[in-house]
């Protein structure tokens, strides 16, 4: 046989091996009462009585959804994706066990009918979440819009046997540049213990400092910033609202205090750091409307190297949306050491500096 033949056929060999190494394996299926349920009305009632916050969840496919930010484009959207269901179900993240994923308007309770005992938000006229299936371990729900203005199209597609979420968002027009959006897709997956943007290959950083720091809105979100080092040394500067319990509830912080974050916590921080791509993350986010929080994110990394991401709302991306969530778990979840009533506030963040 010919020396060029052999080649050609050895490396064959070795691309199909490597093709089979890097195939998903999809897990055998677990059968659990999500897997029975065929009608909406079975769906409805499941939903209510896992969680007590959707009590009053009712599936509408996204055209059959009436809402504030509910508009043309978004129907446009929808019907050019050929979306005629209101629920799908998957293995989102490969346990054995079927999720689900839907769409439709949560009336739970409002305003009017306020429950201080629940811990949610007000009824969303458009939502669309995602009941994670944990077998043993239960239910646990992940909204994917996670706020009211908040309104996309959100589907299950494969690549090969692999499920994933796809979430798109219609194009948004308006006068004012920075509430402008262009129509976006985002491939999400399960992992953290949430749903983000999936990166096949993520890039490994010397993240030397990261820094992190809130402005506060209109209402009562809490002002704190958090300066964490290599060696998970850590300060929290505590200065308005940073109550140990939700909802304004249990001890106010206020004042400077430090710690020392875990290793496996740290190194989550990093995983999710890498995980997320971050030089690659645009400087600057804005959601479409006003008075709400800014979280400014400070990676000095690779010898001196930074990038600044400015997140006005906190919902750049899901990635982003994750690591928000980490920073105000930390200020919390931590035996932070009183240091000091001073709290130093360093704006120049938001600057880039």
């Amino acid at each position: 046989m010919p020396k060029s033949i052999i080649v050609i056929f050895v490396s064959l060999l070795l691309l199909i091996s490597c093709n089979k190494q890097d195939e998903f394996v999809k897990a055998k299926l677990i059968p659990t009462r999500i897997d029975s349920l065929k009608t909406t009305a079975e769906i409805e009632k499941y939903i209510g009585n896992t969680d007590s916050l959707y009590r009053k969840f009712t599936l509408l496919k996204v055209q059959d959804i009436f809402c504030g930010s509910c508009d043309t484009l978004l129907d446009k959207l929808a019907d050019s994706l050929h979306i005629d269901f209101s629920w799908q179900k998957a293995d989102l993240d490969n346990n054995g066990y079927t999720d689900l994923l839907v769409t439709g308007t949560n009336k739970t309770y409002g305003s009017w009918n306020y429950d201080p005992k629940m811990e949610a938000e007000y009824s969303k006229e458009f939502n669309a979440f995602v009941l994670m299936n944990f077998g043993n371990s239960g239910i646990k729900t992940y909204d994917l819009t996670d706020g009211h203005y908040l309104t996309l199209v959100a589907r299950i597609e494969y690549n090969g046997r692999q499920p994933f979420i796809a979430v798109y968002t219609p194009k948004v027009i308006s006068v004012v540049d920075l509430h402008r959006r262009e129509k976006t897709k985002s491939k999400l997956t399960f992992k953290f213990n949430d749903f983000i943007e999936y990166n096949p290959k993520p890039d490994t950083y010397d993240i030397e400092k990261v820094e992190y720091i809130t402005t506060g809105c209109m209402g009562m979100c809490p002002v704190f910033s958090l300066n964490i080092g290599k060696d998970g040394n850590a300060a929290f500067v505590a200065r308005d609202y940073n109550y140990t319990l939700p909802w304004q509830k249990g001890v106010l912080l206020n004042g400077t205090y430090k710690t020392k974050i875990k290793d496996k916590d740290l190194k989550e921080l990093i995983d999710i750091l890498e995980y997320t791509d971050f030089p690659n993350l645009k400087n600057d986010y804005h959601v479409p409307w006003t008075c709400d929080d800014t979280g400014a994110i400070k990676i000095t990394y690779n010898g001196g190297k930074t990038k600044t991401i400015v997140d006005y709302g906190a919902q750049g991306t899901y990635g982003l949306r994750k690591l928000h969530s980490v920073f105000h778990q930390l200020r919390l979840n931590r035996e932070w050491k009183f240091v000091s009533k001073e709290t130093p506030y360093n704006y120049d963040i938001f600057k880039g500096k």
